[in-house]
C-alpha cells in the first residue's frame, strides 16, 4: 500500500472516530424524567408531630393506644389535605437522581438511611448520595418515626418501627412509579416574589427570604407536564397546635395550587422547603387553598401562559457532598429563662445533648441546568438563607438561581445567624449548635462550591 493510501486510511479512521465521539455526547445528554405522587396510607390513631403543646397530660403508660404514647392519637384527617409522598426522578447518561418530598415535620438520618437502602435495590439502583429527601415540615403529619429520645418527648412521640417501615415501603413505591415513567424531558425555571405568602414571626414581619423558585418538567417536544419542584421558605403551620387531624397543611396547599394552575390537578408537585426557621404562613385554614389557588394562577399566567419561555439547556448535573463539623450540641438554659435570655453568663449555659444530636452532619451541593441546590439538615432561618444566596452569587460572579433546601436528608434542629443569636429569638434559644452552627454550614457549602 502506498504512503498516500495509508494516509487516506488514517484520515478516514480519524473521521469515523470523531463522528462517533461527536455523536455520543448528544445521546448521553438526553435527560429523562418521571414523577409520581402517592397517598400515605396511615393506621388510625397515629400521633401528629411538630407541636409540643399537643403533648398529653400523662403518657400512655397503660398501652391503650398502639401508636401514641406522649401525644394523643390523631382523629382522622382534613378532607382534601391528605398526607402524601411525591417523587421526581431524573436520569442522564446511565445515572439517576431522585427528589422526594415527604409530608412530615422532618426526616432524620435513620429514616433517610432506611429509604436509601430500599432505593438501592435493583431495578431502582439509586446511589446513596443521589437521593435527596425533604420534609415539607407540616406540623400535622405523622409522628412516631424517629428513635431520637429527645425529639420523641419534645415533638414526635415514641418510635413505632412498623409505622416507619410502612412509610419506607410507600416512599419506595412512589419512586418506583416515577422511575417506571421515565421519558425524554425538558426543564423550565422561573422565580417570583412570594412575600405575600409568609411573614417573619421573630423580627420585622417583612424580613424574609421571599424568593419562590419553580422548576417545571415537561415531556420533550410536547405539551404534557410530568411534574414540578417548588422551593419556598415557610413553616407548614396554617393549622395550630389545637388541631389533631392529619394534614399536608400549607405546603400541600401550595403544591395543589400550582398543579391546578398548570391545568393538571393531581400533578406531582414537590414542595421543597427553604430557610423557614422564622417564617410563618399568612393564609389561614379554611381559606388558604382558595387564596393560594388565585395567587398561583396569577403567577403561572404571568410566567408561562402569556409568554412561554424556552427550555433550559440540556442539563448536566454535578453532585458533591461534605461532612461538616458542628461541635457539641446543647440545650441552652436561656431558652427556659425568657426574662434573662440575653444576660451573660446565662446565655452560655446549657445541658449537653451529644447523646441525641451528632457532632458532624452531611451536606449536599447540586448543580443542575445552571441552578444551585444547597441542603441544610434542619431549619435555617431567614438570615441563613439570604447569606447562602449571596455567598453563591459572590463566589460564582454571576447571578445564579439558588435553591436553599432546608429539612433535607436529616433534621438536627434550628440554625440561626449570629445576629439572631445575640437578640435571643425563639429560634436561636432553641438552636442547639449555638451561634456558629450556621456559619460552619455556610463555610461547608463554600468549600463545595470551590471543589473542582
Amino acid at each position: 500500500m502506498s504512503p498516500q493510501s495509508r494516509l487516506r486510511l488514517v484520515h478516514l479512521a480519524w473521521f469515523v472516530a470523531a463522528a462517533a465521539f461527536g455523536a455520543a455526547p448528544g445521546a448521553a445528554q438526553q435527560l429523562n424524567a418521571g414523577a409520581a405522587v402517592e397517598l400515605l396510607t396511615l393506621p388510625e390513631g397515629v400521633p401528629l408531630a411538630g407541636y409540643s403543646g399537643r403533648r398529653a397530660a400523662m403518657p400512655d403508660v397503660l398501652g391503650l393506644y398502639p401508636y401514641a404514647h406522649y401525644f394523643p392519637p390523631s382523629t382522622g384527617g382534613h378532607a382534601g389535605e391528605e398526607i402524601r409522598v411525591k417523587a421526581l426522578a431524573l436520569e442522564r447518561d446511565g445515572k439517576r437522581l431522585v427528589f422526594v418530598s415527604l409530608d412530615t415535620v422532618g426526616v432524620d438520618s435513620k429514616l433517610r438511611d432506611d429509604i436509601v437502602t430500599a432505593l438501592a435495590v435493583a431495578p431502582l439502583s439509586f446511589a446513596a448520595d443521589n437521593v435527596l429527601i425533604s420534609a415539607t415540615h407540616t406540623h400535622s403529619g405523622p409522628g412516631a418515626l424517629t428513635a431520637n429520645h429527645f425529639l420523641e418527648y419534645a415533638a414526635t412521640d415514641q418510635l413505632h418501627t412498623g409505622l416507619r417501615a410502612n412509610i419506607v415501603t410507600q416512599v419506595a413505591a412512589a419512586v418506583t412509579k416515577a422511575v417506571a415513567g421515565l421519558q425524554a424531558a425538558e426543564l423550565f425555571h422561573f422565580t417570583t416574589d412570594a412575600a405575600a405568602l409568609h411573614r417573619n414571626r421573630s423580627r420585622d414581619p417583612t424580613h424574609g427570604d421571599h424568593t419562590l423558585s419553580f422548576l417545571a418538567v415537561r415531556k420533550k417536544g410536547s405539551a404534557t407536564w410530568i411534574g414540578a419542584l417548588v422551593n419556598f421558605a415557610v413553616h407548614g403551620t396554617a393549622w395550630d397546635q389545637t388541631n389533631n387531624q392529619l394534614s399536608a397543611d400549607y405546603p400541600g396547599a401550595i403544591e395543589r395550587a400550582f398543579a391546578k394552575a398548570m391545568g393538571v390537578p393531581g400533578l406531582p408537585v414537590l414542595f421543597l422547603n427553604g430557610a423557614e426557621g422564622d417564617s410563618s404562613p399568612t393564609k389561614k385554614p379554611g381559606v388558604m387553598q382558595a387564596e393560594l389557588d388565585v395567587w398561583a394562577q396569577a403567577r403561572w399566567n404571568g410566567w408561562w401562559s402569556f409568554s412561554p419561555p424556552p427550555p433550559l439547556p440540556v442539563p448536566e448535573w454535578k453532585l458533591r457532598t461534605r461532612e461538616v463539623e458542628l461541635g457539641t450540641s446543647f440545650m441552652y438554659l436561656r431558652a427556659e429563662l425568657k426574662p434573662f435570655q440575653d444576660v451573660f453568663p446565662v446565655s452560655r449555659l446549657g445541658m449537653e445533648l451529644a447523646t441525641y444530636f451528632p457532632k458532624k452532619v452531611k451536606i449536599w451541593s447540586l448543580s443542575l441546568a445552571g441552578l444551585r441546590f444547597l441542603t441544610i439538615p434542619g431549619e435555617p432561618t431567614t438570615d441563613v438563607g439570604l447569606e447562602l444566596r449571596e455567598m453563591v452569587n459572590q463566589e460564582l460572579g454571576v447571578a445564579t438561581p439558588v435553591w436553599v433546601l432546608g429539612l433535607t436528608n436529616d433534621h438536627v434542629g434550628y440554625f440561626t445567624s449570629r445576629k439572631d443569636w445575640k437578640v435571643a429569638t425563639y429560634e436561636s434559644t432553641n438552636s442547639t449548635y449555638g451561634a456558629y452552627g450556621s456559619r460552619r454550614l455556610v463555610n461547608g457549602h463554600l468549600c463545595l462550591l470551590r471543589t473542582p
